[in-house]
Formats: C-alpha cells, structure tokens, sequence
C-alpha cells in the first residue's frame, strides 16, 4: 500500500468517528429533554376513559365494607356436684359470681359485671357440645375490639365451694371439655385477659363452680351430695349405720361374756375374743367367763348358843363354824422305839453267837 493510500484511509476513519460522536451526543440531549418535561397528573396529554360519565348526573356512588364493627363478651356459668354432675346450684344459698372489669385499653361506662345467682338457669350448652343445656350465661354487646381484664370470681358467702376454674377463649362452633378449664392464672385461657378482634369478635368466658363434699348433717338431695361414708337420709348427709344421730357418730354396744366377736375391742372390759366369742382370759373354755376355784377340805359344825336365864330372852341362834382337821405327817428322822427295838435285836444276835462257840 501506498503513501497515498495509507492518509486517505486514516482521513476516512476520523470522519467517520467524528459522525458517529455526534450522533450519539444528538441522542442522548433528545432524550434528557424527553425525561425533564413535567406532565400533572390531574391534566394528562390524554383524556382517560374514567374522565367520561354516562350516568347523566353527578357520580356519588357508596361502597359498603363487610365485617364486624364491634364484640361480644359472653360470661357463663356453671355448677357440677361432688361427682361432677351439672346441677342448677339449688342446694346452695345466694351466690354472687363473676365480674368483668375493663382495661385502660378500652372504656366502657360501669365496667362489665355478671352477678348470677342460685339456682341457675340452665339454657346453653358449653360444654362438650352434647346438647345438654349446662349453663347461664350473661352477653354484652357492641363492644370495641381490644382487651378486656378479668378478676376472680366472688361467691358469698364462699363456704361449701371448692376453688373456681375458668376458660376465657371460647370461640362458637368450638367445643369445650372440663378438663380444659384451670384455676385463675395457671395459663393463657385463665390469665384474666379477653381479646376481641375483627377476626375473633365473639369470646365466651366459661366459668366452672363445684360443690365441696357435704359433711354431717348438711343439707343434702341424693347420696352423691354427700360426703364418703354418709348417705341422704331426711334431707341431711348422715351415718348410715346410725342415721338418727346428727354428729353422725354412733354408739358403740360392745359384746358381752360369750357373745360373738371379732376382736378384743368388740368385748367388754375384762374380756378377751377368743374363738369368735367374749370370754374370761384366765379360763377361756368356760362360757359364763366364771373360773373354777378349789375348796379346802373341813367340816361344818353347826353350834347352839345357850339361853341365860332370865327376864330377858333371846332366841338361840346356830351359828356355823368350820373345823379344819389338819393331816398328820411323818416325822422326820429315826424315832426312839425303833432304835431301841434296833439295839434290842442286835444284842440276842451277839448272845446267839458267844453260845454257839
């Protein structure tokens, strides 16, 4: 390649680079002026279809927005027996039950406050879902959503029950069981807070009294009511063995001599039980717990006693008296008859024999 050609093709490039410089910086100002220019939102370049109306008048449609605007609190008692029967409460006296106060969170004139009381009436089921009505409960309504607080339950007067238990989420079409419900503030659905919400507008409180065990002599409907051991009698818990007593404790009639027995404490004082009968521990064989004594050999002589004479006369009276005949012994050792017979013989044995020499 020539001179000559060499600078007609580097002339060629730079005003081709030149060109290609320009168009570029012609593109990019476009652009930037493009993007610079504001547009009002409310005065677009184009009219939108919303802008035109057909209705012929003025638009002033209103929309309706589904969902709750407000709670309900539902409080519901109920009361079982010892057994864990539901009853009505009819054998208690005059109760009041639960109140409701509100938080600071949400105000409601006068709190709330449910005071139920005995016998209750029983109209909705709470628990198990069973259709078996076991409650009174009490509604409040058109509640702001938020959190409620709760206090313990008051009974007055509070003798005769045991501590109450409570259940503070039930929501409907759930079901409860008595087992759920805890004494106050053991978990989260006994902790004294109820929450109502848009999603959960209706809570129902549940809270379960039971009866203690009646004692002696408490007014009483059936033998459940009553304590173990006891049973109704006359309307009363008492000793089935003796229920004409009211401390309920009976008298204890204890066996005599050769009557029947358990043990020692089912006789009298002073007997034993041995064989199944009350008898004497010193001669257990006899039945009239009378022990044999031995007599003592001697006879009886009656004895006159004279009359004196005189003006004065008494009728002689015999007067028995014993004479004891005591039993002679053998005296101890050699007697003196018998060692003079001894010397006696033993002299003719020695003359015998001086003879016969």
């Amino acid at each position: 390649m020539t001179i000559k050609q060499k600078k007609t093709l580097t002339l060629l490039g730079i005003i081709a680079l030149i060109l290609g410089v320009g168009l570029g910086t012609i593109v990019v100002v476009t652009r930037l002026s493009t993007t610079e220019e504001s547009v009002a939102p409310t005065a677009p370049e184009s009219r939108p279809r919303a802008a035109e109306w057909y209705g012929g008048e003025a638009c002033n449609a209103t929309f309706t927005i589904d969902g709750p605007t407000s709670g309900t609190i539902n409080i519901c008692t109920v009361i079982i027996d010892p057994t864990g029967k539901v009853v009505d409460g009819s054998l208690m006296p005059e109760t009041n039950k639960l109140e409701v106060i509100t938080s600071d969170e949400v105000t409601v004139s006068g709190g709330l406050r449910s005071d139920l009381d005995t016998p209750l009436s029983l109209e909705v089921d709470v628990l198990d879902e069973d259709g078996f009505m076991d409650a009174e409960c009490v509604s409040f309504d058109n509640l702001a959503f938020g959190n409620y607080e709760y206090g313990e339950e008051v009974i007055n007067p509070s003798a005769g029950w045991v501590e109450p238990r409570y259940y503070d989420y039930l929501l409907p079409g759930n079901s409860l069981t008595e087992s759920s419900l805890t004494e106050y503030g053991d978990n989260a659905y006994s902790d004294g807070m109820i929450t109502l919400t848009v999603t959960n507008p209706v809570v129902t409180l549940v809270v379960l009294n039971q009866y203690e065990p009646l004692s002696c002599n408490d007014g009483c409907s059936s033998n459940t009511d009553c304590s173990d051991g006891l049973e109704c009698v006359g309307g009363a818990c008492r000793n089935p063995e003796c229920s004409a007593e009211t401390d309920c404790t009976c008298e204890v009639i204890k066996s005599s001599c050769n009557q029947s027995c358990t043990v020692n404490s089912d006789c009298v004082e002073g007997l034993i039980c041995s064989g199944g009968s009350c008898r004497n521990p010193s001669c257990t064989p006899e039945t009239d717990c009378v022990c044999p004594t031995s007599t003592p050999t001697g006879t009886s002589t009656p004895t006159a006693t004279a009359t004196p004479t005189g003006t004065s006369t008494k009728t002689p009276t015999a007067t028995p008296t014993t004479t004891v005949t005591q039993a002679q012994l053998p005296e101890a050792g050699i007697s003196l008859p018998t060692l003079a017979a001894f010397g006696g013989g033993l002299i003719m044995v020695l003359l015998g024999v001086l003879l016969a020499l």
